[in-house]
């Protein structure tokens, strides 16, 4: 997935964070990263089946004429262009309908399909922090994907210690920009939050010992 984001909003509250839980920066930056993964994979949107069928299926529940455009469109020279090139006119609607359901059977199957591709760097980061966090049906979901994949790259101490994540899901870009945005903004406001209970908290202590 490449999709381009504000991190404005997110950097300015790591380093007010940073500032506040005094921690090596690797380990901020690894345990924000989750903090973004999992909350991107709650904002990501889950196809509802019932949505699907009422937009790809006739009141008979054969694929409606949008299934058979999207395949004119998309399918040159694949499935949908064989069936087309049938000789005869009923072998070519029969063939046009067992593609078309086809299409219509993967779209159902297909229902979390882009929160899948986040869960390669959320279980990583999940072990290197050992905070044991549950998914939901994180499970049934990579069980249901158990090919799609994503990447990780932890952070390390150095210099200018930095994390990387991404997920292979088809339309990642497209379908999950807008969650993961929503997922930075929402761990940038945590750490705010986080940090000025931490300063006033410590403001608090040093007021009592003088």
């Amino acid at each position: 997935m490449t999709a381009t984001l504000d991190t404005r909003k997110f950097d300015e509250a790591m380093r007010f964070y940073a500032a506040a839980v005094k921690k090596d920066s690797a380990h901020i930056i690894n345990r924000q990263a989750l903090n973004v993964l999992l909350k991107t994979v709650k904002l990501t949107p889950k196809a509802d089946p019932k949505e699907i069928k009422g937009k790809l299926l006739r009141p008979d529940g054969k694929p409606n004429e949008r299934v058979y455009r999207i395949l004119s469109m998309r399918d040159s020279g694949g499935a949908f262009a064989e069936a087309n090139a049938k000789k005869t006119s009923k072998g070519r609607k029969s063939a046009k309908l067992k593609v078309a359901k086809a299409f219509v059977g993967r779209r159902l199957r297909a229902t979390g399909y882009i929160r899948a591709g986040w869960f390669t760097a959320t279980s990583v980061l999940d072990r290197l922090l050992g905070k044991n966090v549950s998914l939901g049906s994180g499970a049934g979901i990579r069980k249901k994907f158990p090919n799609l994949t994503g990447h990780i790259l932890t952070a390390k101490e150095s210099e200018k210690p930095f994390a990387e994540f991404g997920s292979m899901a088809k339309a990642a870009g497209r379908v999950g920009r807008d969650a993961l945005q929503a997922g930075m903004n929402a761990a940038a406001t945590d750490m705010r939050q986080y940090a000025e209970k931490v300063m006033k908290e410590t403001a608090r202590k040093v007021a009592k010992v003088s």
